[in-house]
């Protein structure tokens, strides 16, 4: 069972740092094409800096989850570093139950704040606004899936695969 959650997790996250990438890719040639149009042709393109700005929210919303997942978000570990073993995995524990319940939290939210915008659209590019507000779903979805994911490895023992992440020393 708990490597069916870890494969889940790791598509999961392949999927999602794809999506990133891709959205990391638009971003820069958005930006690209409206200081190239600004600049080089004294017009920019009225889409651009629109296209530009939800690449960007997509981008960072995915790799969010991803660096959840990995570990890789600033963590002060002052209290868990001077902490006996038992002591430090209940503190992880009640940390990750608290991300978990955030992540929820963030989950639910962006579902409604995309299913009430879904009505409006965009200025430039006239899409619909839920395309975009969903992207903090999925954030709270990959970020509630990757806590499961580390809860699980907590409870039932193991290293949970976010110590992974972070600076060597």
């Amino acid at each position: 069972m708990r490597r069916l959650l870890k494969t889940c997790i790791k598509l999961v996250m392949l999927a999602y740092s794809s999506v990133a990438a891709l959205a990391l890719i638009i971003l820069v040639v958005s930006a690209f094409a409206q200081v190239f149009g600004r600049y080089v042709l004294n017009a920019s393109p009225s889409w651009s800096e629109e296209l530009a700005r939800f690449a960007f929210i997509w981008c960072s919303s995915l790799g969010a989850a991803c660096a959840l997942d990995k570990g890789g978000h600033a963590a002060i570990t002052v209290l868990g570093d001077h902490l006996p073993r038992g002591a430090e995995r209940i503190l992880r524990t009640a940390m990750t139950v608290v991300i978990l319940a955030v992540s929820v939290l963030v989950m639910v939210m962006g579902w409604r704040l995309a299913a009430a915008t879904g009505k409006l659209a965009s200025p430039a590019m006239h899409l619909p606004m839920s395309y975009v507000n969903i992207a903090i779903c999925f954030c709270g979805a990959g970020m509630t899936l990757s806590s499961i994911g580390t809860l699980v490895e907590l409870v039932l023992g193991g290293e949970p695969e976010e110590e992974k992440g972070g600076a060597e020393e």
